[in-house]
């Protein structure tokens, strides 16, 4: 937890946290089907519109298809263009992922909080801080992209992915986003699989 955090981060914390939503009670607790609806909906049309841009990228980088604007860019931007798609596809489809694997396996403990959106200041901050990063290399620092190092990334980026989505179905209804204070009575201690 962070010791400080700045107004504005607690401002931006307290809109994923629903923070003055109490008078709509399908928005006022995590519980509520608003916040499930809401979170979901808003995840998918950024994950499908992110989807949408990869096919003209993906086309142009590797010369199959020109399409305008993409095919009037320099490589490298492109590159970068297809990188920056790629990461809000990995990081829409893991907030999507933690809800639905949980649905799935552990239904009792679904909420909205299940997405992790909103989980903590120090997770907003991280997340805001890659994209100020990025987009700072992205219009000053092109010529510092390097594409092999972005494909192991990718390449770690899935293999995390799929540990976790393994591990959180092995442990099925003893898994929980939250450290548990005490035990629960369906709770097993799983000593195998991932």
């Amino acid at each position: 937890m962070i010791k400080s955090v700045p107004p504005w981060l607690e401002w931006l914390q307290g809109r994923l946290n629903f923070k003055g939503w109490t008078e709509y009670p399908q928005f006022s607790t995590s519980e509520g089907i608003g916040r499930v609806a809401l979170i979901g909906f808003t995840l998918g049309i950024i994950f499908g519109v992110h989807l949408l841009l990869l096919i003209p990228l993906f086309l142009c980088q590797w010369d199959i298809y020109p399409i305008p604007p993409f095919n009037t860019m320099d490589p490298t931007t492109v590159q970068m263009l297809t990188q920056w798609v790629a990461y809000v596809l990995a990081l829409t489809f893991f907030h999507l992922a933690e809800f639905f694997v949980t649905a799935v396996y552990n239904p009792s403990v679904t909420t909205a909080d299940s997405f992790m959106v909103n989980q903590s200041e120090a997770y907003t901050l991280s997340a805001l801080s890659s994209w100020i990063e990025f987009w700072v290399r992205f219009l000053f620092l092109p010529s510092t992209n390097n594409t092999k190092v972005a494909f192991i990334g990718l390449l770690i980026l899935i293999l995390g992915q799929a540990c976790r989505t393994l591990a959180m179905k092995t442990c099925g209804e003893s898994f929980n986003h939250l450290i548990q204070q005490n035990k629960k009575n369906n709770h097993i201690l799983v000593t195998e699989g991932m």
